[in-house]
């Protein structure tokens, strides 16, 4: 068993996320020793994706849930990453990010990538882009 303070889960359910997770690396394209980097809160999810990216051989780019959007611009400017993995959902959210996730989107012509899809054994698809995304509480 692991736990966090907040969560506790399997290690084997750990190990069959984290599976999903590097598998749907794979099916979106994200090619071996690239980087992948992931927005999201410590927790369950930030563990398995951080094992399917050791698992798909990616290198993984950490952003801070509450570092300034500027300094995830320099970061993501300077690695180019395949994709940036998020967290989704209305008690989720990116945390204030929405406009970096924009800018990620046009101006990288970034993917981003639902963390808890991609590790829940579903076939992954990328998200659509910001602007065909509906409102923030919907993300």
């Amino acid at each position: 068993m692991y736990m966090t303070c907040a969560q506790r889960i399997r290690y084997d359910a750990l190990d069959e996320m984290a599976a999903c997770f590097g598998k749907n690396l794979a099916m979106v394209g994200v090619e071996l020793d690239r980087p992948v980097a992931a927005l999201l809160r410590p927790g369950v999810l930030r563990i398995a994706v951080q094992l399917g990216m050791e698992r798909a051989g990616v290198r993984s780019v950490w952003l801070d849930p509450s570092a300034a959007a500027e300094q995830h611009r320099s970061t993501l400017m300077a690695t180019r990453p395949a994709c940036l993995v998020i967290e989704t959902g209305p008690e989720q959210g990116p945390g204030g990010h929405e406009a970096l996730l924009g800018w990620y989107e046009s101006e990288l012509n970034g993917r981003l990538l639902d963390a808890a899809a991609a590790t829940s054994g579903e076939l992954l698809v990328p998200m659509p882009r910001a602007s065909s995304r509906p409102p923030r509480h919907r993300i």
